[in-house]
């Protein structure tokens, strides 16, 4: 079923309006308002013999494999949330003329143009030559017939493209006179599949046909490691050695395997950064036991750092592979900072003395009742499970998770939210959280009340260049009316107080702290950036992070980014995940008034992917993924409806 959340748009769908038998690929094109359309789903059906679906890309269009054997219809769908669904048909029938594809044979010997293991699979790092051969599935004689091979593949380079089968008779068949040459990259991944386009001429006719070869290969992932000369753990100014256990699930033996390790981090050296490995069977297990890597860490490296590490992997016969790793840097404690996230964000409070970013207590009073400078927002809120909110011009421009703001949106329930918006929301949530509002600056994210004076006021310190936001004396909701909240926000210039990245500098003070609302999950205190996929937990339903300090009065937290850069590591970094990882669905619960659920998907390298969607009872409702996808962070989003 489909659930519609806007008037729904009609698509503007263009394919063949027939196709003669013996094609066996349809290129459709899906677009809306003259623009195409990304993330269409496309059906091609036939029966038996044709069942194939695609996604369009970013130009709107996909092409997919068919089976056309005898005169017929293909039924085409299109659906896109929010669109009108498209059904049309492809009629199949015989041409007087029409050569297409029938077979190929994959030759991978040492002989002639061809470099590789002879075992007639596609392999990485090999050159091959492909025989095709050519079917005319017309009524007529196909003379003086050619054909030209292009790939539009970055892993492909054709060497040889054209070749002659001369006549070809209605039904008949004919091999190329030669071989069409091909090279595949090195770096190309188990599982990834190879287009070729085949362009056939006879006279002013031409045809096009697609064939589709899979890649055979060795592909690592990393099983565990073993430290040497560290002791039980790394700790910050050791040095000692580490050895990689790995194992081969791709469908090709990895023969010879050396590693090259890379350092991500800017407190972890690789001293000796060459390994070998030996011979990996499918499904077997290697490691450097007998060459280990070594490393040195940082004497200031944080505690509870995470060094990210990335294994190059080369094989014998020219392959490469890529495996993501890596090592803790000591323990943190709660005089340790609590951090990073994804974007780079730590949190340090009062207690970790032994960093330089540690913050000072020095409380600002802006509420005008109690002696401050500041002025009071419009924001009343004295009903349980409801708040206020109201939208401020910055006295400055704010960079946040990489994001300029000039507005504000300051609540009640004690969270900022940068830009306009209009929640108010009292419910507070883990971090990240889809329930949460964009960009939220959340000192204290609780069902908060304001009684006469008791409110919340802002204030610009002109001269120290802050922003100050406080939260005076509110109370907590329900039976815990007499418990007094009394904390602050305060944002500082990035003008006048840079930072690695040029986001701006936060810092959270309480004078008076009451984290007592057990019906509602107590408080939350953190960060988070604007599509809720990142952020800082610092504390939530009472439990406190990795290197938080309970919060009481006296207490300030910093939030500042520190930029992870690699000056001290071996090798090139890289911007790709560092392991494989599935975000939680946003928003979640998914249900009636949400259009779309989207999936956040990291993949280190490249990998055959399937990911669906079933019922509680385990029954298949969608697939959302089914085949390779490139190495890099991946948006899949379903819109509520099964096959």
């Amino acid at each position: 079923g489909e659930l519609w959340t806007a008037v729904p748009q009609p698509l503007s769908v263009s394919h063949p309006a027939g196709v003669a038998v013996g094609t066996n690929a349809v290129r459709v094109g899906v677009a809306a308002g003259g623009a195409p359309l990304e993330g269409a789903y496309v059906c091609l059906w036939n029966g038996t013999e044709t069942f194939a679906g695609g996604y369009t890309g970013t130009d709107g269009e996909v092409e997919l494999p068919i089976s056309a054997t005898a005169a017929g219809a293909i039924k085409v769908t299109v659906t896109l949330h929010d669109h009108i669904p498209y059904l049309g048909s492809i009629a199949i029938a015989a041409d007087d003329r029409f050569v297409g594809y029938l077979a190929h044979v994959l030759d991978d010997d040492d002989g002639e143009s061809s470099s590789g293991n002879g075992d007639q699979l596609l392999n990485p790092s090999e050159r091959i030559e492909l025989p095709v051969q050519l079917c005319n599935y017309g009524t007529l004689t196909a003379t003086g017939v050619t054909a030209t091979l292009t790939c539009d593949d970055p892993r492909v380079t054709v060497t040889d493209a054209a070749e002659s089968f001369g006549n070809i008779p209605p039904g008949g068949t004919a091999w190329s006179a030669d071989d069409f040459d091909l090279r595949l990259a090195g770096d190309t991944p188990s599982g990834h599949t190879v287009y070729l386009q085949l362009l056939v001429t006879s006279g002013s006719e031409e045809w096009l046909s697609l064939i589709a070869i899979p890649v055979v290969a060795a592909r690592f992932t990393h099983e565990a490691q073993t430290l040497y000369g560290f002791g039980a753990r790394i700790d910050p100014g050791e040095a000692g050695e580490l050895s990689v256990r790995i194992r081969n699930r791709g469908d090709a033996p990895g023969v010879a395997v050396t590693g090259t390790l890379v350092s991500e981090s800017p407190w972890v050296t690789v001293t000796d950064a060459s390994g070998a490995f030996g011979t990996a069977a499918v499904g077997g297990l290697v490691e450097n036991t007998a060459d280990h890597f070594a490393l040195e860490a940082a004497a200031e490296c944080f505690q509870g750092h995470v060094a990210s590490l990335r294994l190059l992997l080369s094989f014998s016969d020219g392959a490469r592979d890529t495996v993501a790793c890596a090592v803790t840097v000591g323990q943190a404690d709660g005089n340790d900072p609590t951090g990073p996230d994804r974007y780079g964000y730590y949190a340090f409070d009062n207690t970790d003395t032994g960093y330089p970013q540690v913050p000072a207590y020095q409380w600002i009073e802006i509420a005008t009742n109690h002696g401050g400078s500041g002025t009071p927002l419009n924001l009343n809120d004295d009903d349980p499970e409801e708040g206020g909110s109201q939208t401020v011009n910055l006295p400055f421009p704010f960079q946040y998770y990489g994001e300029t703001f000039t507005r504000a949106t300051i609540c009640s329930n004690g969270w900022i939210a940068m830009g306009s918006t209009y929640l108010t929301n009292y419910r507070n949530w883990n971090i990240p959280a889809p329930g949460a509002p964009a960009y939220m600056i959340a000192p204290m994210w609780d069902d908060l009340y304001t009684s006469g004076s008791d409110r919340v006021y802002h204030w610009h310190d002109a001269a120290n260049h802050r922003y100050v936001v406080q939260w005076s004396r509110l109370r907590n909701s329900g039976s815990w009316w007499n418990n007094i909240e009394n904390f602050e926000a305060i944002l500082y210039d990035p003008a006048h107080y840079p930072t690695d990245t040029g986001d701006g500098m936060i810092e959270f003070q309480y004078d008076q702290f009451r984290n007592v609302d057990y019906e509602q999950h107590y408080c939350t205190v953190g960060i988070e950036n604007g599509d809720r996929s990142d952020g800082i937990m610092y504390t939530y339903f009472g439990y406190y992070n990795t290197g938080a300090a309970s919060i009481g009065g006296g207490r300030v937290i910093r939030f500042v980014p520190v930029r992870i850069e690699n000056t001290a590591g071996s090798g090139e970094s890289s911007d790709l995940p560092l392991r494989l990882a599935l975000a939680p669905a946003r928003p979640n619960p998914f249900g009636a008034g949400v259009g779309t659920l989207a999936l956040r998907l990291e993949l280190p390298q490249e990998s055959d992917v399937r990911l669906r969607v079933l019922d509680a009872a385990g029954r298949l409702v969608r697939t959302l993924q089914s085949g390779p996808l490139a190495p890099g962070v991946h948006r899949i989003c379903w819109d509520g409806r099964d096959e």
